[in-house]
């Protein structure tokens, strides 16, 4: 992963599983990046059964690119 100096990033380090809510976190991360048209980043570093749902979510938010799995 290459850290862009002008962008801001945004982490967690959390199970991929439902009680964490990954999934407002991702819809939450768009809508800030959608009205605020600027360089934010998220960073999400876990493992869990919810990875692969968590990518098609990202992608459907229009986030996908700006999103770092680790």
């Amino acid at each position: 992963m290459n850290l862009d100096q002008n962008s801001i990033y945004f982490g967690t380090v959390a199970r991929l599983v439902p009680q964490k809510r990954l999934d407002l976190l991702i819809k939450a991360f768009s809508r800030v990046k959608c009205e605020n048209n600027n360089n934010f980043k998220l960073v999400i570093i876990g493992n869990g059964f919810l990875k692969n749902k968590l990518i098609k979510l990202s992608k459907e938010e229009k986030v996908f690119d700006d999103v770092f799995w680790i």
